[in-house]
């Protein structure tokens, strides 16, 4: 045959663009679906983030609310119970009624989404030094050690964040 002649069979490449453009849509579709996990693990990591700092704002805030509660009365005079008549060792909670914080022995929900728990413990101090000490020593009645936690419920069960601090009664107010 000779190349002034056309032969009159089909070209041996027919579908082959049917098959580039499966393999893009396909590899679009790949590039499309990892783009939407990256986002989502953002947004995911994103709030877990946020509830973190939440939480950290609710604890300092707590700290805040006792130390409070302390000044306005270390035996009596304060809304609910007082920090020097909590029992060491039993869980206590923080509560808003109306425009005030009080400590209240059994948990209640109001409305937020942390679970604000304190948790007092005797201090004891050296006689000598006047330091507080874990073993021996005098009570101190006017100091406290107290725990404050914050728990929320989270994805992967409850989270809870705590903070010790010492209290006293350095005002001398009853």
């Amino acid at each position: 045959m000779s190349p002034l002649f056309k032969s009159s069979q089909a070209p041996q490449n027919r579908g082959f663009g049917l098959i580039e453009i499966i393999t893009g849509a396909g590899i679009i579709s790949l590039v499309m679906l990892s783009v939407f996990f990256f986002f989502q693990k953002t947004l995911e990591l994103s709030n877990f983030n946020r509830k973190i700092v939440e939480a950290d704002l609710a604890l300092t805030s707590s700290v805040e609310i006792v130390g409070l509660l302390r000044a306005e009365g270390w035996t009596s005079l304060c809304n609910g119970l007082c920090l020097a008549g909590l029992t060491p060792g039993v869980s206590y909670y923080l509560s808003f009624s109306g425009s005030r914080w009080s400590i209240v022995a059994p948990y209640t929900l109001d409305g937020y989404r942390f679970e604000r728990k304190v948790v007092t413990a005797y201090v004891n101090r050296d006689a000598a030094t006047k330091d507080i000490v874990t073993a021996g020593g005098a009570d101190d009645p006017n100091t406290r050690k107290v725990t404050i936690s914050v728990s929320w419920a989270g994805k992967n069960g409850t989270t809870t964040k705590s903070v010790v601090t010492y209290m006293t009664n350095f005002w001398n107010v009853q």
